[in-house]
Parts: structure tokens; C-alpha cells; sequence
């Protein structure tokens, strides 16, 4: 017999599928974790890395944009202008190439040339999840951490004006005095002074001259605040109850920012909320009038999974302790049951604790990343009823048990992070009916038995790990190796034989 330090087979090019660059990025930080053959604490650097890079070029538009070939697809028939010239706008690309989608027109390709440029969704999105989900993750999220095909700086909002609120009309009222005055008291208790985008602040109506980071609807309602990496510090103001329109706040990002999370955010009807890479502490509030309507919350020390390409490397990674929000009295039990319509849940290193109910079988949770918290007891089985789950990433707890095999029940599951915990028992060989599974990695586990024959049927599998579990032997199933997917392999301290 013997054994494998590492194993590694990386992937050129990276992959282009976000949820594939983002487990392929984590499972850089987990095979470097807390030992292996580094023994360099990666995960401690995280932080840093993310707020350098994982955002790249934050872009603030005021209005819609409008721009010819956003994918740089049309020069392969002469670019818009021939094209226009030569079919008309309303030419459907389709009968050029028949693998695009019916109904794609040289207009909506090329509005400005076209002079098309009414706000609309734009359907180019659709094969990354379309513009509704997309824009769970901000509408200030960097378009160009999913696709190549955009530059980098591309705001998701550019493309997606309608999911993200800008093809209401104009406001044409003041906002009240109650939310001029809120908005003033943010700034000047987050050090407004320093902030990196703050056009048009403290100047004239926040609706009606265009505060930058600030959307309204045309009755004068502030309904989105966008302040994310934007260096605030000192404290965020606990003035929200005039805000009883505002369905999204993102302050992610901001280290400096420190206290209390407002419980004034209680009035709010908020859809998403991003506090992740602050430096928040004490009791987390109710957000009684979210219970309804609250998809994305994302309090961890890591932005979120889509927002983390792997292809700068782990080693541009800063050392840096990164900045941590704690909130020692928030169980996994209370967030999921107080909000039943969360799609996305990112509490990375927040101090949440307790077990995972089985009420989060019946949820309609998408992306779980609930990693070095402190979750106990075991990963209930009940949780292949998890029907639109497509992420699940628990590492670095204290879970207990075996991995239930009903996770081969999920035909939307594409990876899952579970390394860093005391589990047992062998690699279920159901993971193998998981058709749609991209990455599976396990570091630091008591796992024993085989490596199963039946994952070499999982045809999208891009990446494979386990690290420090000894007590895995057999033989590595020649059919994982046949996959035509797989790129990225890594064995460390597993003892197989042949």
C-alpha cells in the first residue's frame, strides 16, 4: 500500500460555470486549511483576497445602460453596423446559428444602433440563470467573474434593469424629510467623508439628484442602498424606520463597520441583505416585516459563492485576519424558520450555531454556505427533500454522523463542501445519482471504506478532494479518471492500494 500527499490535475482553462469556479477556489482554501502538506492557515487570508479582487471594478449607473454587443458576439458577422445593414434589426440570430436561442434579434444585440433601447431584461443572461436570480447577488455584482464573454466591471445592473429596479419612471417627488435626515446620519456616522463613491451625497433630494448608491421608486421612496466595499467605517445608524420601502441593503465589504446591526431594520420589507465582511457583533435583529419576502442574507466574513473566480490564485492571497461579524445568540434553526423564502444563506464564520433543523429539508434554500461556525449533531437525511438545493457548503463545524446518501436524491446539486468535520462512514456510492454534481470536497474527516465506483457516472464532475482522511483505502476507480470533466484531483494522506 501507500499513500498520496497530493495529486493534482488542474484545468485549462478554469471553467466558465460560477458555482465550478467557486468550489474549485474554496477547495484551494480547504486543502491548505489547518494543515495537509502546507500547513498554512488559508483560510485566515481570505478576507483580504476577497475585497482586492472578488469584486473586481464595481460600476454605479444611474440609469439604464445602453451599449452595443455587450458579449462581443457580433463581430463574427462585421459588428452591428453591417449587421443591421445587411439583415435589419429584427433579423433573428437563430438562422445563423442554430444553437442560439429562438428569438435573439440583431436589436437586442445591438439597441443603440438599433435605437431599441427600452428597458428590458436582457435574455443573454439567460444560460447563467436569467436576471431575476441572478440578481439576488447585487446588482452591482462584476458580470465578469461568471463569463469571460464580459469585461470585467460589467454591473449586473446594465443587463438586468428591470430585475434590479431602474425602469421605474423617474422620481419626480422629494423624498420625506424622515429619510433625508436618515440618509445624512448613515453618512456621517460611517465616516462619509472617506467613502470611495459618494457623488452627489449631501447635496440637493437623494431621489431627485441621483445620490450615488441610492435607488427610488418615482414616488420618492428610497427602496435599494448600495454601499458595498465602499470604506465606510464607524458604525451603521439605526435610522430605518422611515424606510419602509427598502427591499435591498448591501454595506458588505466594509471591515471598518462596526456595533450593532440597526433594529430598525425591523420596518423593512427587505428582499436582500448583505452584511458580509464587516465587523458587526452583539444581538442580530428580527426582521419582522422580511419574514415574507427576505431571499438573500448574507452575514458570513466571505461574500458570496458566485462572487470568488479561483483564476487569481490562492497566492495573491493577503495575510490579513479577516474581519468577522459575531453573533453568538443566532442558531441556523431560528434563521431558517424565520424566514421561509431565503434562497441564499451565507453565515461563514459568524459564531451561528446549534444543528441543522429538519425544517431545512422543506425549505426552498438554494446556497447554503455555513462554514467554521459551530453547528453540531448531524446532517439530517431528510435533506435530499431539498428539491432546488444546488450548493451546500458546511465545513470546518463539529457535525457528527455519516453523509447521508439521500444527497443522491438531488438532481440540482452541484457540489458540496463538507471537510473540517467528525464524520464517518464511507463516501455514499447514491452520490453517484447526483447528475448534475460538479465538485465534491471532503477534507479532514474520519471517512473509511472505498472511494465508490459509482461516481465515475457523474458526467459534470469537475473536481474531486479528499484531504487527510487516512482511513479512506481500495483502489481509485479507473471510470473517475475517464470522466471528461474532471480537472482537478487532489489525494492528500489517503492510504489506496493497485
Amino acid at each position: 500500500s501507500y499513500s498520496f500527499c497530493t495529486l493534482l490535475v488542474l484545468p485549462h482553462p478554469f471553467p466558465t460555470h460560477p458555482m465550478s469556479r467557486y468550489l474549485l477556489w474554496r477547495l484551494l482554501v480547504l486543502l491548505f486549511a489547518g494543515g495537509g502538506c502546507t500547513g498554512v492557515d488559508f483560510m485566515s487570508m481570505t478576507t483580504r483576497y476577497v475585497s482586492t479582487h472578488g469584486r473586481r471594478g464595481v460600476v454605479q449607473l444611474s440609469q439604464p445602460s445602453c451599449f452595443d454587443d455587450p458579449l462581443g458576439v457580433m463581430g463574427a458577422i462585421g459588428g452591428c453596423g453591417v449587421a443591421t445593414s445587411t439583415f435589419g434589426c429584427n433579423f433573428d440570430l437563430s438562422k445563423l446559428d442554430p444553437s442560439s436561442p429562438p428569438g435573439i434579434t440583431i436589436a437586442v444585440l445591438c439597441p443603440a444602433t438599433c435605437e431599441s433601447c427600452y428597458c428590458m431584461d436582457s435574455p443573454l443572461l439567460l444560460s447563467l440563470g436569467g436576471c431575476p436570480e441572478l440578481s439576488l447577488m447585487g446588482c452591482n455584482f462584476d458580470l465578469g467573474a461568471l463569463t469571460d464573454s464580459l469585461p470585467s466591471g460589467t454591473p449586473l445592473k446594465a443587463l438586468c434593469p428591470q430585475s434590479c429596479g431602474l425602469c421605474n419612471p423617474p422620481p419626480t417627488v422629494e423624498t420625506t424629510p424622515q429619510q433625508l435626515f436618515g440618509l445624512k446620519s448613515i453618512f456621517n456616522a460611517a465616516n462619509g467623508d472617506e467613502w470611495i463613491r459618494k457623488k452627489n451625497w449631501m447635496v440637493g433630494d437623494p431621489c431627485l439628484d441621483e445620490w450615488e448608491g441610492i435607488g427610488c421608486d418615482n414616488e420618492g421612496n428610497v427602496i435599494s442602498i448600495h454601499l458595498d466595499f465602499n470604506n465606510l467605517q464607524g458604525f451603521l445608524a439605526d435610522v430605518f424606520l422611515p424606510f419602509k420601502h427598502l427591499r435591498y441593503l448591501d454595506v458588505g465589504g466594509n471591515s471598518l463597520l462596526s456595533g450593532n446591526v440597526p433594529a430598525t431594520l425591523s420596518v423593512c420589507p427587505l428582499v436582500t441583505l448583505i452584511l458580509s465582511e464587516c465587523s458587526f457583533w452583539g444581538e442580530f435583529p428580527t426582521l419582522t416585516e422580511a419574514r415574507n419576502s427576505l431571499k438573500t442574507l448574507a452575514i458570513g466574513a466571505l461574500a458570496l459563492p458566485m462572487n470568488l473566480p479561483p483564476q487569481a490564485g490562492v497566492g495573491r492571497m493577503a495575510y490579513a485576519p479577516p474581519s468577522a461579524n459575531n453573533f453568538p445568540d443566532l442558531t441556523l434553526e431560528a434563521v431558517i424558520d424565520s424566514y421561509p423564502e431565503l434562497l441564499i444563506l451565507n453565515t461563514h464564520s459568524s459564531q451561528i450555531h446549534g444543528t441543522i433543523p429538519e425544517t431545512m429539508c422543506s425549505s426552498k434554500l438554494r446556497d447554503v454556505v455555513v462554514t467554521k461556525c459551530f453547528l453540531t449533531g448531524t446532517i439530517p437525511n431528510c435533506i435530499g427533500d431539498m428539491t432546488a438545493l444546488k450548493s451546500l457548503c458546511i465545513a470546518e463545524n463539529s457535525l457528527l454522523g455519516t453523509i447521508p446518501s439521500s444527497l443522491g436524491n438531488i438532481n440540482t446539486l452541484e457540489g458540496i463542501i463538507l471537510g473540517g468535520n467528525l464524520l464517518t462512514g464511507q463516501l455514499p456510492p447514491e452520490l453517484g445519482n447526483a447528475k448534475n454534481m460538479k465538485a465534491i470536497l471532503i477534507a479532514s474527516s474520519n471517512l473509511t471504506g472505498t472511494v465508490p465506483e459509482t461516481l465515475g457516472k457523474l458526467s459534470k464532475l469537475e473536481a474531486i478532494v479528499l484531504q487527510d482522511c487516512a482511513r479512506v483505502t481500495g483502489t481509485i476507480p479507473r471510470s473517475l479518471f475517464q470522466l471528461k470533466k474532471l480537472g482537478f484531483v487532489a489525494l492528500m494522506e489517503a492510504a489506496f492500494v493497485g
